[in-house]
């Protein structure tokens, strides 16, 4: 038989007892009475002010004394005093040019005598008809003329654009555009001689193109014999300029060329096709003959680049 033993039980707490009434505030006392303000004494009456005297009268202006009369002018000696200046009189008429007085002897000069009137300026005469121009006939070509209700007007057909019978004009830039030009020119502006083919593809300057593919020139393959040269940049005179085909590309014939490379270059060297549109430098070997794209112009010593290459003499 177990015995079981049960924990204390807490006893009941107790109830709080009531609180105690809080006690009672004290009366505030009571605050004391403020003194009357005293009466403020009244403004005593200002002094009235003095009245201001008056102006006293301006005396009159004298009146001004009657100007003389200008005597006459006496012959001509010493200078005199300077008198006081009398009343400037108004303008007399100017009499007429006396005759001329017989000439004095060699030692007096004799009197100038008086200038003669100025006389009046004449009436305008009309003015003349204005003609009317009815034709009016030019020579050469491009140039044309033409009336209206007496006006002139001549014109020209002159342009900048590349047109049949017209005359050329420069644009503002000094410019014109022409077709076929017969002239003798003694230098050329960019570097190389080019000629036109049919290409298979688009190809970008500098690239190199043998002979093969579908149609005339293609891009090379590594170490061809077939080089047809490299696709020129900006070439001085352009041959077969009337190629025609989906792709025409100008191939640098002769002259120098920017061109695309691979490997180490030294100038000088003679380069051949690498294969893939680019060229490298064949060193120390000999070529084969048809290999040959052109010779070096600069050193390269990078991974792939473009550099300046002569081609056409080697």
């Amino acid at each position: 038989m177990a015995l079981i033993i049960s924990p204390p039980t807490q006893g009941i707490q107790g109830v709080t007892g009531p609180q105690g009434p809080q006690g009672n505030t004290g009366a505030q006392g009571g605050t004391g009475l403020q003194g009357t303000t005293g009466f403020q004494g009244s403004i005593g009456a200002q002094g009235s002010t003095g009245g201001t005297g008056g102006t006293g009268l301006q005396g009159s202006t004298g009146s001004q004394g009657t100007t003389g009369s200008q005597g006459t002018t006496g012959s001509q000696g010493s200078t005199g005093a300077q008198g006081s200046t009398g009343g400037t009189g108004g303008t007399g008429l100017q009499g007429s040019t006396g005759s001329q007085g017989t000439s004095g002897s060699a030692v007096a000069q004799g009197f100038q005598g008086f200038q003669g009137f100025v006389g009046s300026t004449g009436t305008q005469g009309p003015t003349g008809l204005t003609g009317t121009v009815n034709s009016v006939t030019t020579s050469g070509n491009g140039i044309s003329a033409s009336t209206t209700s007496g006006a002139v007007t001549i014109s020209s057909n002159a342009t900048n654009a590349n047109t049949g019978s017209t005359i050329v004009f420069r644009d503002a830039s000094g410019n014109f555009s022409a077709g076929l030009i017969t002239a003798t020119a003694t230098t050329a502006r960019y570097s190389d001689l080019a000629e036109n083919y049919v290409a298979d593809a688009v190809y970008e300057p500098g690239t190199v193109l043998m002979i093969g593919g579908d149609k005339e020139v293609t891009i090379s393959e590594n170490e061809t014999t077939k080089v047809a040269g490299v696709v020129s940049t900006a070439p001085a005179y352009i041959m077969n300029s009337e190629c025609t085909g989906e792709y025409v590309v100008a191939i640098a014939l002769t002259g120098r060329v920017p061109c695309k490379v691979v490997g180490t270059v030294k100038k000088g060297d003679l380069m051949i096709s690498a294969g893939y549109g680019m060229a490298k430098s064949i060193g120390v070997y000999s070529p084969k003959i048809g290999q040959v794209i052109g010779k070096a112009l600069e050193n390269f010593s990078g991974n792939m680049g473009t550099i300046e290459v002569m081609v056409g003499r080697f």
